[in-house]
């Protein structure tokens, strides 16, 4: 199904706890700060496709982290690339 909608899916290795925490953590977060701040119920998937585009766009351009040092995830990108 992912492959006849030309989207790319990422395995995780089995049993590995670093990368378990990793992604655990991430849907914490998304539950958190996205699903559970939902005002309306998504008509649509794609509705909730774009509501969950805008808050990655937000989470990663302007919403600063305390855990890299109060900077955007983007910052941090542009720093490591050098632009």
């Amino acid at each position: 199904m992912l492959e006849s909608m030309k989207i790319k899916h990422h395995f995780i290795h089995k049993s590995t706890l670093n990368e378990n925490a990793v992604i655990e953590r991430s849907f914490r977060t998304d539950e958190e700060e996205f699903y559970f701040r939902i005002k309306t119920r998504p008509k649509h998937y794609d509705e909730l496709r774009d509501l969950y585009r805008e808050y990655l766009r937000y989470y990663n351009h302007e919403r600063l982290h305390m855990g890299i040092a109060f900077k955007t995830p983007a910052q941090i990108v542009a720093e490591v690339v050098g632009d």
